[in-house]
């Protein structure tokens, strides 16, 4: 039995060929946040493009920075752009009483045994 069609009703017919586009899907907070982290413990400058500004990652941005990672960040036509310094993997973070108020404990920032 066939259904009546209606109006607005579109057909869909199978595409002769492939189909070639290019699609920009918006950034991911996870993946930004994952990229922020890997750049910092890479060795050198990172450009992160694309990727999404939101209160988590300012939020990722701020800790690396208070651990001593530089990161610069600009707005372009396809989303945010972090530029981060990175010091490397076995670099430490600064002391806990380079900055103001009390210090860390000792072990804030010890690798586990």
């Amino acid at each position: 039995m066939e259904e009546p069609q209606s109006d607005d009703a579109l057909p869909i017919a199978p595409l002769a060929r492939p189909v070639r586009a290019t699609v920009r899907v918006p950034g991911s907070k996870s993946l930004t946040n994952r990229a922020l982290l890997i750049a910092a413990l890479a060795d050198g400058r990172s450009t992160l493009t694309g990727a999404l500004r939101s209160d988590d990652t300012r939020y990722m941005a701020g800790a690396l920075r208070a651990l001593g990672i530089a990161i610069d960040e600009a707005d372009d036509a396809d989303g945010a752009r972090f530029t981060v310094h990175g010091r490397g993997a076995s670099s430490r973070p600064p002391s806990p009483t380079s900055t103001s108020g009390p210090p860390a404990p000792r072990h804030a920032f010890s690798p586990p045994r």
